[in-house]
Parts: structure tokens; sequence; C-alpha cells
């Protein structure tokens, strides 16, 4: 049995494990009120039912299950005196919904669907950059600190099946790994190989509005690349189609909702119902600690762990920086690469800081997961996770899952 195939399984395995721990622990809390109705050994429907009915509270988990099971709402908000004030599923973008619908048609349910799918994304996540130090010895040893790092820290353990950014993350990091490819060796690409990677920088800008920004910033960023290349090893074809890729959903996206909602910026537009509006990536940190929210430990507040996110991420573009410029100076690596490399870590500084421009921190913990994209740079360029820095951020899942059981609703998801 090939490796990956192994270590997919694991990781499936993992996660299900964790999964149904959390279900028999939302079993026993259902039951609670009527001691009587307890099983011991309840059945696998019993603790499926709870589990659904959980996570269907959590996050965005319902809003993208009716989007599966029955699309955008067609409504015409060119009507004098609609309301914008009121949430609607414009808010989200179609990739992950749509993928989710075919496993409904074999009899899943929408919020089942919706999990298979960031399940995939989850492992497929790891994987990837699992497989990005391969070539170090011992192989074992590398691979498992990386996927416990992707784990514990990149994806929060609910999060490996109802966090939605998760598989949009493992589409930018695919697509990072295969046009980094492309200019690493241009003489053996192919078709597959580039039609695959037109796919993903599609892909991404359907999948949310960090995706779209960060589908442009990574096509401009290999152009930018493979031009300063002397001689120019990439062809103009390649660079053409993906170019048109990553322009494609700036075009369509405003159109399905012209579609649906008689309004291109709708998406924008029904922001304001959440709360959320364009601010500088300050504004909300500022007024966390003005507002008192930075220190009022209530629940479902999210600014200490928030903060750590941040702190974690940036010293991990940091670290990218580093290796950058030491592979410069010595010239370890191709200066087409490092100028890709160089542009990706700023690219992946904006995704930390755009779920920080929407004048609030609701959820900007969960949009950052997207910033991964950074640890897949660091880890290409040499960078691995020590056993003390996962030890430490094991020790702080440990405590948000005691805080999550008691009701709290922190990163955990």
């Amino acid at each position: 049995m090939p490796t990956i195939v192994k270590r997919g399984i694991a990781l499936v395995g993992i996660i299900l494990l964790f999964n149904l721990l959390w279900s028999y622990e939302w079993y026993l809390a259902d039951a609670s009120p009527n001691p009587e109705a307890l099983v011991a050994r309840p059945s696998v429907g019993a603790l499926y039912e709870s589990y659904i009915h959980h996570t269907r509270q959590l996050a965005d988990v319902e809003w993208h299950a009716g989007l599966v099971a029955n699309g955008y709402e067609r409504l015409n908000s060119s009507e004098a005196g609609f309301d914008w004030s009121r949430q609607r599923n414009w808010a989200y973008f179609p990739l992950q919904p749509y993928l989710s619908r075919p496993f409904t048609w074999v009899g899943f349910s929408p919020i089942f669907a919706l999990f298979i799918v960031s399940l995939i994304g989850s492992v497929a996540l790891t994987l990837t950059c699992v497989g990005l130090v391969d070539r170090d010895r011992p192989v074992c040893d590398q691979a498992v600190r990386v996927s416990l790092f992707m784990l514990v820290f990149v994806i929060p353990p609910l999060g490996w099946m109802t966090n939605f950014v998760v598989p949009a993350t493992a589409i930018f990091v695919g697509a990072y790994v295969i046009l980094r490819r492309i200019l690493s060796q241009p003489q053996v690409v192919t078709t597959p190989l580039v039609l695959s990677a037109a796919v993903l920088l599609l892909a991404c800008g359907l999948s949310r509005v960090q995706g779209m920004v960060f589908s442009l910033a990574i096509a401009s960023a290999f152009v930018v690349a493979a031009m300063s290349s002397q001689p120019r090893s990439v062809k103009l074809s390649t660079i053409w189609v993906f170019i048109a890729s990553a322009l494609l959903p700036v075009i369509s996206i405003p159109l399905i909702f012209q579609v649906v909602a008689n309004d291109p910026l709708a998406f924008q537009k029904i922001q304001a119902a959440w709360g959320r509006s364009v601010s500088l990536p300050w504004t909300p940190i500022v007024h966390a600690f003005t507002s008192g929210s930075a220190v009022n430990f209530g629940n479902g507040t999210e600014f200490p762990f928030t903060m750590a996110r941040i702190g974690l991420f940036i010293a991990v573009a940091l670290i990218g920086f580093r290796y950058v410029v030491v592979a410069m100076r010595k010239r370890t690596v191709e200066s087409s690469l490092l100028v890709f490399d160089g542009c990706t870590v700023v690219i992946g500084l904006g995704l930390i800081a755009m779920p920080l421009m929407t004048s609030t921190l609701m959820s900007a913990h969960r949009y950052m997961t997207c910033s991964a994209v950074l640890v897949a740079v660091a880890l290409k360029l040499g960078w691995r996770p020590s056993w003390m820095l996962i030890s430490l951020l094991m020790l702080i899942r440990m405590g948000e899952v005691v805080l999550f059981s008691r009701g709290y609703l922190f990163l955990i998801w």
C-alpha cells in the first residue's frame, strides 16, 4: 500500500475518533435531563443525531447546509425598501456547497455531505504539507511532526469537519505547490500539470473572497517570477492560462449574484447584516481593548486565542522571510523561486490581515486558516516545527477543549 494512502487512512482515523468522542460527550449532555434514557452503549444512530444536532449550531454549518440543499436565495434586491440588514446566504461563496451537493444524491444529509468535503480538505491539506518534508531523514519523525502541527494549530480539532475554510486552504496550498513546481522544473511541465494549476486557481477564486484575492495575487507572483527568470523558461501560453483562470472568478461571482439577487455586489452589501464593514486591520483590535472585550472572558470571546493565532502565523511568515534571505545570500535556490516564495509570504500576511479588515474579530480565527500557505512556504524552504512548539500548541488546544466542553465557543471549531 502506498505511503500516502497509509497516512491518509491514519489521519481519517484520528479525525473520526476525535469527532466520535465529541459525539459521545454531546450524547451524554442531551441525555442528562433524563437519566433513565441514558444508554451505556448508545447506537451509532444516536451518536450521529447528537453530533448533527450540536454541530449545526456552530459557525456557518446551517448556512452552508441550506446552500447545499436549496442553493442561493433568489430575491430582487433592487426593489424599493429591500432589507439589507437581514442575513441571507449571499454572504457565502459557492464552491464547497456545490462540491458537497453530489454526496446528497446518494443519501447523505446536507450537513454530513459538507463534513465529508471538509474531512477530505483537512486530510489533503495535511498530506500536502507532509509531502513537502518527505526528502528529510528520518521521514517518519518529520511526517509525524508536520501532521501534528497541522492538526493542532492550522486546523482546529472540531474544524477538521466543521471549519469550512479548510477545503479552500487545501486548494490554496495545492496551487502554491504546483505553481512552484512549474517554475522549478519547466522542462518537465505537462499539459495535465498546467490544467491542474489552472483548475486550482479557478477553485481558489470560487471558494471565498480571500480565495479570489489569493488567486489573483499568486498568479501575479507567478508571472513576475517567470518573467524574472533569464532566459524565460515558462511558456507565454501557460502564463496566459493562469491569468485567465485567476480572472474568471472575478467575472463569474458578480454574475452569479446578479442572477440570484439582481445585484452583482450582493455579497459585499449583505456583510452589513453581520455587522461587518471595511476597516483598517488594527481597528477591531483597538476596539477590543477600548470596549473591554479583550479582558472579558465570557462565552464566545475570541480575542486571546485570535491574537495568539495571529502571532504564530506572523512568526511563521518571518521564518519564511528568513529562509528566503538566507537562500538568496547563499544562492542555493534559483532567483525566480525566491521571488515567488517571497511574494507568497507577503500574500500570506495579507490573508492574515483580511479577516481583521472587516471591523470585527468575529470568526477571524477561522478565516485566518487560509494563512496556512505561509506554513507551506516555510516547510518548502527548510523550516521544521520542533517538538517543543508542538507540545506547547497541544497544551493550548487542551485548554480550549476543556473550555469548549463547558460551553465556551472558542477556536476549537
